[in-house]
Protein backbone atom coordinates (compact mmCIF):
# COMPACT_ATOMS: atom_id res chain seq x y z
CA UNK A 1 0.00 0.00 0.00
CA UNK A 2 2.70 2.34 0.66
CA UNK A 3 6.12 3.15 -0.27
CA UNK A 4 7.97 2.07 2.71
CA UNK A 5 9.50 -1.14 0.57
CA UNK A 6 11.81 -3.69 1.85
CA UNK A 7 12.37 -1.85 5.71
CA UNK A 8 8.51 -2.70 6.92
CA UNK A 9 9.21 -5.85 5.37
CA UNK A 10 12.00 -7.06 7.52
CA UNK A 11 10.21 -4.95 10.44
CA UNK A 12 7.06 -7.22 9.80
CA UNK A 13 8.75 -10.52 9.72
CA UNK A 14 10.40 -9.68 12.67
CA UNK A 15 7.71 -8.61 14.47
CA UNK A 16 5.73 -11.97 13.10
CA UNK A 17 8.85 -14.02 14.51
CA UNK A 18 8.27 -12.75 17.67
CA UNK A 19 4.90 -13.46 18.36
CA UNK A 20 4.88 -16.52 17.32
CA UNK A 21 7.64 -17.51 19.33
CA UNK A 22 5.83 -15.76 22.52
CA UNK A 23 2.85 -18.00 21.39
CA UNK A 24 4.34 -20.99 20.95
CA UNK A 25 6.20 -20.84 24.07
CA UNK A 26 3.01 -19.99 26.15
CA UNK A 27 1.04 -22.66 24.49
CA UNK A 28 3.46 -25.65 25.47
CA UNK A 29 3.76 -24.41 29.20
CA UNK A 30 3.25 -26.49 31.95
CA UNK A 31 2.00 -23.63 33.93
CA UNK A 32 -0.36 -21.14 31.95
CA UNK A 33 0.50 -17.51 33.36
CA UNK A 34 -1.96 -14.52 33.30
CA UNK A 35 -1.87 -12.25 30.37
CA UNK A 36 -1.17 -9.18 32.46
CA UNK A 37 1.72 -10.84 34.12
CA UNK A 38 4.90 -8.80 32.92
CA UNK A 39 6.73 -11.78 31.41
CA UNK A 40 10.21 -10.70 29.14
CA UNK A 41 8.43 -13.05 26.92
CA UNK A 42 5.01 -11.33 27.37
CA UNK A 43 7.20 -7.77 26.76
CA UNK A 44 8.03 -9.14 23.41
CA UNK A 45 4.65 -9.78 22.16
CA UNK A 46 3.82 -6.91 23.45
CA UNK A 47 6.25 -4.76 21.78
CA UNK A 48 6.40 -6.99 18.78
CA UNK A 49 2.47 -6.35 18.34
CA UNK A 50 3.46 -2.87 18.11
CA UNK A 51 5.68 -2.69 15.53
CA UNK A 52 3.61 -4.41 13.60
CA UNK A 53 0.91 -2.04 14.45
CA UNK A 54 3.17 0.80 13.64
CA UNK A 55 3.93 -1.12 9.89
CA UNK A 56 0.06 -1.19 9.15
CA UNK A 57 -1.22 2.05 10.56
CA UNK A 58 1.66 3.88 8.27
CA UNK A 59 0.27 2.15 5.33
CA UNK A 60 -3.26 3.00 5.82
CA UNK A 61 -2.12 6.16 6.58
CA UNK A 62 -0.39 6.60 3.30
CA UNK A 63 -3.09 5.18 1.19
CA UNK A 64 -5.75 7.48 2.71
CA UNK A 65 -3.35 10.60 1.89
CA UNK A 66 -2.81 9.19 -1.48
CA UNK A 67 -6.56 8.63 -2.20
CA UNK A 68 -7.19 11.87 -0.96
CA UNK A 69 -4.85 13.96 -3.37
CA UNK A 70 -6.18 11.42 -5.89
CA UNK A 71 -10.04 13.01 -4.96
CA UNK A 72 -9.63 16.19 -4.69
CA UNK A 73 -7.35 16.61 -8.32
CA UNK A 74 -10.39 15.61 -10.01
CA UNK A 75 -9.83 12.92 -12.73
CA UNK A 76 -6.83 13.14 -14.88
CA UNK A 77 -7.01 13.43 -18.53
CA UNK A 78 -6.94 10.23 -20.45
CA UNK A 79 -3.55 10.98 -22.39
CA UNK A 80 -2.13 11.37 -18.81
CA UNK A 81 -3.72 9.05 -16.46
CA UNK A 82 -1.42 6.04 -15.63
CA UNK A 83 -2.58 2.96 -14.32
CA UNK A 84 -2.83 2.88 -10.34
CA UNK A 85 -2.00 -0.88 -9.48
CA UNK A 86 -4.86 -2.28 -7.55
CA UNK A 87 -4.15 -3.97 -3.93
CA UNK A 88 -6.23 -5.49 -0.92
CA UNK A 89 -6.30 -1.82 0.82
CA UNK A 90 -8.19 0.29 -1.91
CA UNK A 91 -10.38 -2.69 -2.51
CA UNK A 92 -11.66 -2.51 1.54
CA UNK A 93 -11.74 1.10 1.31
CA UNK A 94 -14.26 1.08 -1.92
CA UNK A 95 -16.28 -1.41 -1.01
CA UNK A 96 -17.14 0.99 2.44
CA UNK A 97 -17.62 3.70 0.34
CA UNK A 98 -19.56 2.24 -2.12
CA UNK A 99 -21.96 1.42 0.94
CA UNK A 100 -22.03 4.31 2.03
CA UNK A 101 -19.74 3.70 5.15
CA UNK A 102 -16.40 5.01 6.33
CA UNK A 103 -14.26 1.89 8.09
CA UNK A 104 -12.11 2.52 11.10
CA UNK A 105 -8.57 2.87 11.21
CA UNK A 106 -8.63 -0.01 13.40
CA UNK A 107 -10.89 -2.00 11.44
CA UNK A 108 -8.35 -1.43 8.46
CA UNK A 109 -5.80 -2.68 11.12
CA UNK A 110 -7.50 -6.22 12.00
CA UNK A 111 -8.16 -6.89 8.47
CA UNK A 112 -4.38 -6.41 7.27
CA UNK A 113 -2.92 -7.93 10.11
CA UNK A 114 -4.50 -10.92 9.91
CA UNK A 115 -3.88 -11.18 6.19
CA UNK A 116 -0.46 -10.72 6.74
CA UNK A 117 -0.16 -13.23 9.67
CA UNK A 118 -2.19 -15.60 9.16
CA UNK A 119 -1.91 -15.17 5.09
CA UNK A 120 1.36 -14.20 3.92
CA UNK A 121 2.97 -16.17 6.63
CA UNK A 122 1.63 -19.46 5.62
CA UNK A 123 1.73 -19.09 1.92
CA UNK A 124 5.18 -18.35 2.15
CA UNK A 125 6.05 -21.23 4.20
CA UNK A 126 4.30 -23.47 1.65
CA UNK A 127 6.03 -22.25 -0.92
CA UNK A 128 9.74 -22.94 0.66
CA UNK A 129 8.61 -25.99 1.40
CA UNK A 130 7.72 -26.49 -1.87
CA UNK A 131 10.84 -25.08 -3.50
CA UNK A 132 12.97 -27.28 -1.34
CA UNK A 133 10.77 -30.35 -1.99
CA UNK A 134 11.06 -29.51 -6.21
CA UNK A 135 15.05 -28.29 -5.73
CA UNK A 136 15.27 -32.05 -3.69
CA UNK A 137 12.88 -34.05 -6.84
CA UNK A 138 14.66 -32.81 -10.38
CA UNK A 139 12.02 -35.15 -12.06
CA UNK A 140 8.68 -33.32 -11.21
CA UNK A 141 10.08 -30.18 -11.22
CA UNK A 142 11.14 -30.93 -15.13
CA UNK A 143 7.43 -31.73 -15.87
CA UNK A 144 6.07 -29.04 -13.73
CA UNK A 145 8.84 -26.37 -15.58
CA UNK A 146 7.36 -28.10 -18.93
CA UNK A 147 4.05 -27.42 -17.96
CA UNK A 148 4.86 -23.63 -17.07
CA UNK A 149 6.49 -23.17 -20.37
CA UNK A 150 3.56 -24.67 -22.28
CA UNK A 151 0.98 -22.18 -20.54
CA UNK A 152 2.98 -19.24 -20.36
CA UNK A 153 5.61 -19.50 -23.52
CA UNK A 154 8.04 -17.43 -21.27
CA UNK A 155 5.50 -14.80 -20.44
CA UNK A 156 4.62 -13.86 -17.09
CA UNK A 157 1.36 -15.56 -15.32
CA UNK A 158 -1.64 -13.60 -14.94
CA UNK A 159 -4.97 -14.42 -13.34
CA UNK A 160 -6.54 -16.01 -16.39
CA UNK A 161 -3.96 -18.77 -16.10
CA UNK A 162 -5.08 -19.83 -12.88
CA UNK A 163 -6.26 -23.21 -13.10
CA UNK A 164 -4.16 -24.05 -16.00
CA UNK A 165 -1.35 -25.98 -14.52
CA UNK A 166 -2.91 -29.29 -13.01
CA UNK A 167 0.59 -30.43 -12.22
CA UNK A 168 1.57 -27.48 -10.06
CA UNK A 169 -1.83 -27.63 -8.59
CA UNK A 170 -0.79 -31.34 -7.35
CA UNK A 171 2.64 -30.13 -6.64
CA UNK A 172 0.84 -27.53 -3.76
CA UNK A 173 -1.48 -30.29 -2.55
CA UNK A 174 1.58 -32.68 -2.12
CA UNK A 175 3.22 -30.17 -0.47
CA UNK A 176 0.46 -29.54 1.57
CA UNK A 177 0.04 -33.17 2.62
CA UNK A 178 3.80 -33.33 3.75
CA UNK A 179 4.52 -30.17 5.20
CA UNK A 180 1.09 -28.34 6.33
CA UNK A 181 1.75 -25.03 7.55
CA UNK A 182 -1.33 -25.42 9.73
CA UNK A 183 0.15 -28.79 11.07
CA UNK A 184 -1.95 -28.96 14.37
CA UNK A 185 -5.27 -27.08 14.68
CA UNK A 186 -7.49 -26.57 17.37
CA UNK A 187 -11.06 -26.21 18.58
CA UNK A 188 -13.03 -25.46 21.36
CA UNK A 189 -15.89 -27.34 22.31
CA UNK A 190 -19.12 -25.37 23.19
CA UNK A 191 -20.83 -28.04 25.13
CA UNK A 192 -19.59 -30.92 26.87
CA UNK A 193 -20.08 -34.77 24.49
CA UNK A 194 -18.25 -37.66 23.97
CA UNK A 195 -15.59 -38.24 21.53
CA UNK A 196 -14.07 -41.76 20.05
CA UNK A 197 -10.60 -41.68 20.11
CA UNK A 198 -8.10 -44.53 18.46
CA UNK A 199 -4.87 -45.48 18.99
CA UNK A 200 -2.83 -48.14 16.56
CA UNK A 201 0.29 -49.96 18.68
CA UNK A 202 2.77 -52.10 17.55
CA UNK A 203 3.45 -50.00 14.05
CA UNK A 204 1.11 -49.87 10.73
CA UNK A 205 -0.15 -53.86 11.39
CA UNK A 206 -0.65 -53.08 15.12
CA UNK A 207 -3.96 -53.52 16.79
CA UNK A 208 -6.23 -50.41 16.93
CA UNK A 209 -8.12 -49.90 20.48
CA UNK A 210 -10.92 -47.36 20.64
CA UNK A 211 -12.33 -45.40 23.95
CA UNK A 212 -14.72 -42.98 24.55
CA UNK A 213 -14.12 -40.00 26.55
CA UNK A 214 -16.23 -37.53 28.00
CA UNK A 215 -15.17 -33.83 27.45
CA UNK A 216 -16.60 -31.02 29.73
CA UNK A 217 -17.60 -27.70 27.72
CA UNK A 218 -14.86 -25.44 27.03
CA UNK A 219 -12.17 -28.24 26.35
CA UNK A 220 -10.17 -27.35 23.37
CA UNK A 221 -9.29 -30.11 21.26
CA UNK A 222 -6.04 -30.44 19.06
CA UNK A 223 -6.11 -32.07 16.05
CA UNK A 224 -2.78 -32.79 14.04
CA UNK A 225 -2.94 -32.34 9.87
CA UNK A 226 0.53 -33.49 9.49
CA UNK A 227 -0.05 -36.86 11.52
CA UNK A 228 -3.13 -37.75 9.61
CA UNK A 229 -1.21 -36.69 6.11
CA UNK A 230 1.17 -38.84 6.69
CA UNK A 231 -0.77 -42.14 8.16
CA UNK A 232 -0.28 -45.26 6.93
CA UNK A 233 -3.45 -46.44 7.19
CA UNK A 234 -5.10 -43.82 5.11
CA UNK A 235 -2.03 -43.01 2.38
CA UNK A 236 -0.01 -45.36 0.20
CA UNK A 237 3.36 -44.72 0.33
CA UNK A 238 2.88 -41.75 3.05
CA UNK A 239 6.37 -39.96 3.51
CA UNK A 240 7.25 -40.22 -0.33
CA UNK A 241 6.77 -37.07 -2.28
CA UNK A 242 4.13 -38.11 -5.04
CA UNK A 243 2.43 -35.37 -6.22
CA UNK A 244 0.98 -37.94 -9.17
CA UNK A 245 -1.29 -39.27 -6.72
CA UNK A 246 -3.29 -36.10 -7.01
CA UNK A 247 -3.81 -36.55 -10.93
CA UNK A 248 -7.11 -38.68 -10.32
CA UNK A 249 -8.75 -36.25 -7.68
CA UNK A 250 -7.62 -32.95 -9.89
CA UNK A 251 -9.39 -34.88 -13.38
CA UNK A 252 -12.53 -34.95 -11.32
CA UNK A 253 -12.41 -31.89 -10.26
CA UNK A 254 -12.04 -30.24 -13.64
CA UNK A 255 -14.59 -32.70 -14.97
CA UNK A 256 -16.83 -30.84 -12.22
CA UNK A 257 -16.37 -27.11 -13.20
CA UNK A 258 -13.86 -25.07 -13.92
CA UNK A 259 -11.04 -22.87 -11.38
CA UNK A 260 -8.78 -25.29 -10.02
CA UNK A 261 -8.41 -25.46 -6.46
CA UNK A 262 -10.13 -22.11 -5.74
CA UNK A 263 -12.87 -23.60 -3.88
CA UNK A 264 -13.13 -24.94 -0.22
CA UNK A 265 -15.68 -26.90 -0.79
CA UNK A 266 -13.09 -28.98 -3.43
CA UNK A 267 -10.52 -28.74 -1.17
CA UNK A 268 -11.82 -30.74 1.92
CA UNK A 269 -13.43 -33.56 -0.49
CA UNK A 270 -9.76 -33.94 -1.84
CA UNK A 271 -8.36 -36.67 0.50
CA UNK A 272 -9.32 -40.37 1.51
CA UNK A 273 -11.86 -40.26 4.22
CA UNK A 274 -11.84 -36.15 4.84
CA UNK A 275 -8.39 -36.60 5.73
CA UNK A 276 -6.81 -34.20 3.94
CA UNK A 277 -7.14 -31.11 5.88
CA UNK A 278 -4.54 -28.24 5.60
CA UNK A 279 -6.66 -25.84 5.95
CA UNK A 280 -8.66 -27.02 8.49
CA UNK A 281 -12.22 -28.61 8.16
CA UNK A 282 -15.76 -27.84 9.29
CA UNK A 283 -17.65 -24.49 9.30
CA UNK A 284 -14.46 -22.47 10.67
CA UNK A 285 -11.76 -23.71 7.94
CA UNK A 286 -9.66 -21.10 6.53
CA UNK A 287 -11.40 -18.67 4.56
CA UNK A 288 -8.94 -17.82 2.71
CA UNK A 289 -7.96 -21.37 1.29
CA UNK A 290 -8.86 -20.77 -2.41
CA UNK A 291 -7.07 -17.36 -2.34
CA UNK A 292 -3.66 -19.05 -1.05
CA UNK A 293 -3.83 -22.01 -3.54
CA UNK A 294 -4.68 -18.73 -6.13
CA UNK A 295 -1.72 -17.21 -4.69
CA UNK A 296 0.36 -20.39 -4.36
CA UNK A 297 0.31 -21.61 -8.14
CA UNK A 298 0.86 -18.23 -9.79
CA UNK A 299 3.77 -17.41 -7.74
CA UNK A 300 5.25 -21.47 -8.17
CA UNK A 301 4.86 -20.78 -12.20
CA UNK A 302 6.45 -17.39 -12.02
CA UNK A 303 9.52 -19.09 -10.09
CA UNK A 304 9.47 -22.31 -12.12
CA UNK A 305 9.37 -19.57 -15.58
CA UNK A 306 12.29 -17.74 -14.53
CA UNK A 307 14.62 -20.39 -12.66
CA UNK A 308 15.83 -24.16 -12.00
CA UNK A 309 15.79 -25.07 -8.73
CA UNK A 310 18.71 -27.38 -7.10
CA UNK A 311 20.30 -27.95 -3.42
CA UNK A 312 23.10 -25.48 -2.63
CA UNK A 313 25.33 -28.49 -3.22
CA UNK A 314 25.77 -32.31 -3.94
CA UNK A 315 24.21 -34.24 -1.17
CA UNK A 316 22.75 -31.37 0.79
CA UNK A 317 20.14 -32.78 3.38
CA UNK A 318 16.50 -31.97 3.02
CA UNK A 319 15.75 -28.84 5.15
CA UNK A 320 14.37 -29.17 8.67
CA UNK A 321 11.42 -28.10 10.40
CA UNK A 322 11.00 -26.21 13.13
CA UNK A 323 7.52 -26.92 14.61
CA UNK A 324 6.70 -23.40 16.36
CA UNK A 325 2.64 -21.95 15.70
CA UNK A 326 3.57 -22.91 12.25
CA UNK A 327 6.10 -25.71 10.65
CA UNK A 328 8.28 -23.74 9.36
CA UNK A 329 11.23 -24.80 7.80
CA UNK A 330 14.28 -23.93 10.51
CA UNK A 331 16.66 -21.15 9.13
CA UNK A 332 16.69 -20.45 5.79
CA UNK A 333 15.99 -22.42 2.57
CA UNK A 334 19.06 -22.14 0.66
CA UNK A 335 18.63 -23.60 -2.98
CA UNK A 336 20.84 -23.08 -5.88
CA UNK A 337 19.24 -21.49 -8.43
CA UNK A 338 19.79 -21.10 -12.59
CA UNK A 339 18.34 -18.95 -14.80
CA UNK A 340 15.69 -21.20 -16.78
CA UNK A 341 16.63 -23.12 -20.17
CA UNK A 342 13.98 -22.49 -22.52
CA UNK A 343 13.31 -25.58 -25.32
Amino acid sequence: GGDSGAPSGARVLAAVDAAFTHLAGAGAAALRLPAWLPTPGRAAFDGAVASLDGVVYEIIAERREARARRAAAGPPAPATSAPVPPCLLDAMLDAAEDAGERVSDRGLRDELVTMLVAGAETSAIALAWAAALLAHHPDVQADAAAEVEAVLGGRAPTLADAGSFPVLEAVLLETLRLMPPAYIVGRCMGGGGEVEASSRWGGGGGRARAARHRLPPGTTILVSPYLMHRSPALWDAPRAFAPSRWAAPLASARRDGPGGLRSPSLLASMGPNGAFMPFGAGPRACIGAGFACLEFVLTAAALLNAASLSPPFPGAPFPSAAPSLTLRPAGAVELALAPRKRR
